[in-house]
This record gives structure tokens, C-alpha cells and sequence, in this order.
């Protein structure tokens, strides 16, 4: 993996931006898992590493009155992650049972 730079950091983004607005538009469901597939068989927990490193990002913010979060920001936080977890492997499970179920031309 190269050095983490703010070029390196810049041309992930870029990437997964043109990723999000292509899956956006509805392509063909094949060439979308196609392009999707080796993303999460690589990092199947993907979303949550995003999220994780934003959320430590925020840690590094300097503690003053207008970026000190509640503890009740903190629980909501938390509730979403969790939320946006569950979902994932919701459709990663659903993912992998109808290609379970294809016929092996179609796999």
C-alpha cells in the first residue's frame, strides 16, 4: 500500500466518488457487481473502515466549546454506525445467497 499522502488520499476519494455516482445511475446490475465484487471480497467491511476513520479524524479535533460532542451526540453516533453496519451485512448476506442460488453460468 503506498504512503499514506494527501495525493494518495485525493485519488482514493476521486475513486470512490466516480464509484458512488456510476452505482447512482442505475447501471446494469452484472457490470455493477462486477466492479463492486473485488471492493468487498477484499475489505468486505469497507463502509465501517470509512466510517472509523472519520470518526477518528473528528478525534483529532481540538476540544473546544464548538466541536465538543454531548454524550448523547456520542449514543446517536454510535446508533448509526451500528445501524449502517447491520444493513451492510444484511445486504452482503443477501448478496451471497442469490449468487448462491445462480446457476453456475450466471456465477
Amino acid at each position: 500500500m503506498p504512503a499514506l499522502t494527501p495525493d494518495t488520499i485525493r485519488a482514493a476519494t476521486d475513486t470512490l466518488a466516480r464509484l458512488f455516482a456510476y452505482l447512482r445511475k442505475n447501471p446494469d446490475p452484472r457490470q455493477a457487481r462486477a466492479l463492486v465484487e473485488p471492493l468487498l471480497d477484499q475489505h468486505p467491511h469497507l463502509p465501517v473502515m470509512l466510517g472509523d476513520a472519520l470518526h477518528a479524524l473528528a478525534g483529532t479535533a481540538p476540544t473546544d466549546q464548538l466541536t465538543t460532542r454531548t454524550a448523547e451526540q456520542e449514543r446517536a453516533a454510535q446508533r448509526a454506525h451500528d445501524y449502517v453496519a447491520y444493513r451492510l451485512a444484511e445486504m452482503y448476506d443477501a448478496i451471497n445467497a442469490r449468487r448462491d442460488r445462480a446457476c453456475c453460468r450466471c456465477r
